[in-house]
């Protein structure tokens, strides 16, 4: 499968897929994108707008990563499995990017006096209580002030004034520590936001990785060929040459203005304190086309999910060889998994459950046997009325780390989570559990001779 050096090229390509729909229709970027975007979610395609009232000549592609089958698809892996072994080669690996003279994104720059973020960035107005017009895609790079070491990550941002963008920070991380030790020196942190990245470059930005590794040159490997980046214009900073539009600036020291109201991934609004990015400079490709994600949708979760599923899969099966796969669906937004293992005790089942609840983010749990689908949330419901007793297969802990964007959470962000034992009890036979189906040989045989009826 083919793995795409920019968001051009892999819009291109889907275009060519019958998987992006054109609208021609002049829309507003107040409300009525998102809309769409939500509207049409399930629809299995990504969006593009080619005509935005008060952006004459670029456009908005919206619900890239909608599905989980359409991002697996723009970052060229056919399934997860194949896109986690590249992230562990990514760890060992090490392909640096390419430093060119000039890019695409350099088409336009605007500094000084003409910086202008609101003419180039389109104020999307994504939920009806949004305070500012939301960026969901930006992809945060900077260098930590303590070892000189490339960091990048995505985060949340509202544009308050031309000049004037607040960063959601909220979870500990390398981003927040580097800003951290900037603030400690009094200095600002110099970063650049690139939007409208490649699908490679993206992932990698919003993935949990090793501490040490470069997330930039992490992309190479998913991508299989270097990314190529430029010089920004004010600040020590690398950037991607393709990029569409790229935002820079310094996050500024022991400044906090309020940002939000904000709808985000656990489809729930926030508000608070937040950091503040003078910007310094904007460039941006001609005929840009701007990334639009809804914060509170399936393209934010999907990243996020694939992403802690693999950290999830790596840190339970330390505890249990015997775990085989974790699923955390996106209408879970995180705080939901599904974890298929082949025990060899009933006891396993409960260290597995520890495990998966001491993730900050995981609140609720579900382990079910190796014969049971976890991506198929009926068969998940048939193991927990089938293979699950209350009083015994219960557990419920206390007093773990919360979600900060769980509303329900006391104050001191801590929270009791609950995890489900719906495997079947050791000591009863499995062929009382047995669900009653074709044989498998048969039904793979059905599926590669009526393939082409049973597609979609």
């Amino acid at each position: 499968m083919p793995s795409y050096a920019s968001l051009r090229e892999c819009l291109s390509d889907l275009e060519k897929q019958g998987k992006l729909l054109g609208i021609t229709e002049e829309v507003d970027v107040k409300f009525e994108v998102p809309a769409l975007m939500k509207l049409l979610e399930d629809r299995g395609v990504a969006l593009l707008f080619k005509r935005v009232r008060g952006y004459e000549g670029r456009g908005i592609v919206g619900n890239l990563y909608a599905q989980r089958s359409l991002l697996l698809s723009c970052l060229g892996v056919k399934d997860k499995h194949e896109l986690f072994s590249k992230v562990e080669r990514a760890a060992i690996e090490h392909v640096g990017c390419i430093l060119e003279s000039k890019g695409p994104v350099k088409e336009n720059v605007l500094v000084g006096g003409d910086v202008d973020v609101t003419r180039v960035v389109p104020g999307i107005y994504y939920a009806e209580a949004d305070a500012a017009p939301t960026i969901s895609t930006g992809v945060h790079i900077a260098k930590d002030p303590l070892t000189g070491a490339r960091i990048c990550s995505i985060i949340l941002a509202q544009v308050k004034a031309p000049r004037r963008i607040l960063l959601g920070l909220i979870t500990p991380g390398r981003f927040m520590e580097a800003y951290r030790r900037a603030e400690d020196r009094g200095e600002p942190l110099r970063m650049a936001t690139a939007i409208g990245v490649d699908p490679c470059t993206f992932y990698a930005s919003g993935t949990p990785m090793e501490v040490r590794t470069d997330k930039l040159d992490a992309s190479n490997v998913l991508r299989g060929r270097p990314l190529s980046l430029v010089k920004a214009e004010t600040v020590d900073v690398e950037v991607p040459a393709e990029a569409e539009i790229v935002v820079e600036g310094e996050l500024l020291p022991k400044v906090r203005e309020e940002m939000g109201p904000l709808g985000d991934y656990t489809k729930v609004y926030w508000k608070g304190p937040r950091p503040v990015i003078e910007v310094k400079a904007v460039s941006f490709r001609d005929s840009c086309i701007y990334q639009a994600a809804l914060p509170y949708g399936p393209e934010t979760v999907n990243v996020l999910c694939l992403g802690f599923e693999k950290y999830t899969l790596d840190l339970l099966r330390r505890v249990r060889p015997t775990v085989l796969d974790v699923y955390l669906p996106a209408e879970g937004f995180l705080l939901d998994a599904v974890i298929s293992m082949r025990k060899r005790t009933d006891e396993d089942v409960r260290h597995v459950l520890l495990a998966a609840l001491s993730v900050p983010f995981i609140k609720r749990a579900v382990v079910v046997d190796h014969d049971v689908d976890i991506y198929d949330r009926n068969a998940v419901l048939h193991a927990m009325l089938t293979r699950f007793q209350p009083d015994v297969d219960t557990l419920i802990v206390d007093r773990l780390i919360a979600v900060p964007l769980d509303p329900s959470s006391p104050d001191d962000l801590r929270t009791s989570k609950i995890g489900f034992d719906a495997t079947r009890p050791m000591t009863l036979p499995e062929e009382r559990f047995r669900v009653p189906k074709p044989p498998s040989d048969v039904l793979e045989r059905v599926k590669e001779k009526w393939q082409k009826l049973l597609s979609p």
